[in-house]
């Protein structure tokens, strides 16, 4: 599937900041699902610093094919303002419940590994693309 082309040994090394053994992708959600974005399921087998291997089920998102879909991504940003609301927001929320509700049930969101995605808004191209990991 052309959508499985952007999902590489080398992107999976680079987010994951391990050596990756193998990987096996499939799709994350049925065609027609997902207007944002293309969802990828990724069973990866990497090695930890001690030389083991390791499974994880990780979803992969990115960017949409259609270049309609395309668009619509580039007049919001979205692919960048999620990445933004991951690496920046989330941990800032974590932290307050953690500060102020220590005892009760960690937040019901997907673990986000990391991702790249290019500011839109920042370079004013029509160009763009994004890829965001999560594991569940």
């Amino acid at each position: 599937m052309e959508e499985f082309s952007t999902v590489t040994k080398e992107f999976l090394e680079k987010t994951l900041k391990c050596p990756v053994v193998d990987f096996v992708l499939t799709q994350g959600s049925q065609k027609g699902d997902n207007y944002i974005g293309v969802m990828i399921s990724a069973e990866v087998q990497t090695l930890t610093n001690e030389g083991f291997k390791k499974k994880d089920n990780i979803i992969i998102k990115c960017y949409p094919l259609h270049p309609a879909r395309q668009e619509l991504n580039n007049s919001a940003n979205f692919f960048y303002n999620e990445l933004k609301v991951y690496e920046l927001w989330m941990p800032a929320l974590v932290s307050l419940k953690n500060r102020y509700m220590p005892i009760t049930d960690p937040l019901p969101f997907a673990q986000f590994i990391g991702g790249e995605a290019i500011n839109y808004k920042a370079i004013g191209e029509n160009t763009f693309f994004g890829k965001l990991l999560y594991t569940f």
